[in-house]
């Protein structure tokens, strides 16, 4: 990642330091997550940036489940807000991840007095609206707004993470009490890889699972493959399992310690 100092209108952020100051005096300085969160976005701005290219880029090789990353962004939201206001908003985006945007510079014209006179001698007459038409038109307007809000949460609501989609993955196969949910977009396997026995050897055998793997180009090093694994039980309790540079020998140490040494999962 680039350690150079990023100038938007008037605020500069500084990764190396990880600072972010606005002209007007306001400072703040973030944790090495947010920074590193924040710099990812701030080079894609304007672009939809999955999850798990951030979980690789900020957490890499270590087990994290998806509200450290909620966190994250919530706290770069709360300091946005306080530094620089509006002018960078981070938005989520369903079953995908987030998006970093900036408001273009706005630009104050000269407007002289002639003019504004002008302006408002030849502004036309209104008519005065009744203060029970005003009312009846912004009861309408919030009752609209209220049903149209509890619309999009109970269709939301009802989406399962996009990770959980079965749909998405091509191979499906069963060791154990645990289930195997394999999407590989790198080359092309099948349910006799040598994976599914890597993997089922980290779990015990009475330990019921759902694991939904991914194997893509790896973000460090296209020439490599990486990997993310979803981890999910019978609570609905889940894990995020990431690796960067994902081999056929692999033997999943630290996710084997994960299951096997008594962390909620498996228990």
């Amino acid at each position: 990642m680039d350690k150079k100092i990023y100038q938007i209108h008037n605020l500069t952020y500084d990764p190396v330091v990880r600072r972010l100051s606005s002209n007007d005096g306001k400072n703040a300085f973030l944790t090495p997550k947010e920074a590193c969160v924040l710099t990812i976005l701030l080079e894609a701005k304007d672009q939809c940036i999955n999850k798990e290219v951030l979980f690789c880029g900020c957490w890499g090789e270590t087990i994290v489940t998806e509200q450290s990353l909620t966190n994250i962004i919530s706290k770069l939201r709360k300091i946005l807000k306080s530094v620089c206001g509006d002018l960078i908003t981070i938005s989520t985006v369903i079953k995908e991840g987030y998006i970093l945007e900036i408001l273009p510079e706005t630009k104050i014209e000269d407007v002289s007095d002639e003019n504004l006179v002008k302006e408002q001698c030849c502004k036309p007459a209104t008519h005065t609206m009744s203060t029970d038409k005003k009312r009846y038109i912004i009861c309408s307007i919030f009752f609209a707004s209220f049903l149209m809000i509890i619309s999009i949460y109970t269709y939301y609501a009802r989406k399962s993470p996009f990770f959980l989609d079965k749909q998405e993955y091509n191979i499906t196969k069963n060791i154990n009490k645990s289930r195997f949910y394999l999407q590989s977009m790198t080359k092309k396997r099948n349910a006799s890889d040598p994976l599914f026995d890597a993997l089922a050897a980290t779990i015990p055998t009475d330990c019921n699972l759902d694991l939904f793997v991914r194997i893509y180009q790896s973000i460090d090093a296209p020439e490599k493959e990486g990997m993310s694994i979803f981890l999910v039980n019978s609570d609905n309790q889940y894990a995020n399992f990431y690796l960067s540079d994902y081999k056929m020998e692999e033997k999943f140490v630290s996710l084997k310690a994960y299951l096997t040494e008594g962390h909620g999962l498996c228990i």
